[in-house]
């Protein structure tokens, strides 16, 4: 949960142009660095099950290859938990990054006038003092 969560986080943060100006040509290197940062820094007590398909994958193939169900035995039945824990990661990740970041970007200046428009729309000015037929005698 923690990997994913942090990975969706990295990533969340890496293609957000209203986050950071990062040149395009280096999202893809920095994607990278952060899955080999979290995998050489939690990979070994995890085993690296950042995804279903890291876990599930090689555990099937054992399974056809000849090893039998004891490859889903093994660990007390563990290996259900690297199925579900990274959609759970990835949802707690992006929640995060929704909450703490997202949220505190200033509006663009098209979403500012569009809401002063959809404000102002049908809405008329009236002045104290001030006779609103005066002027339409021209």
């Amino acid at each position: 949960v923690i990997g994913t969560a942090a990975l969706l986080l990295c990533i969340l943060a890496l293609g957000d142009q209203r986050n950071t100006s990062i040149p395009d040509y280096l999202q893809p290197l920095l994607a990278g660095a952060s899955v080999l940062v979290i995998g050489i820094s939690m990979g070994s007590n995890s085993g690296y099950a950042l995804n279903p398909a890291r876990d599930f994958g090689p555990r099937f193939f054992t399974y056809i290859a000849g090893w039998g169900d004891e490859v889903f035995k093994a660990g007390g039945g563990w290996w259900w938990i690297p199925l579900v824990a990274p959609c759970f990661g990835a949802l707690l990740g992006t929640l995060i990054y929704e909450l703490l970041v997202e949220v505190h970007h200033p509006p663009l200046s098209s979403e500012i006038q569009s809401s002063c428009q959809e404000a102002t729309e049908g809405k008329t000015l009236e002045l104290e003092g001030v006779d609103q037929d005066a002027g339409k005698s021209f």
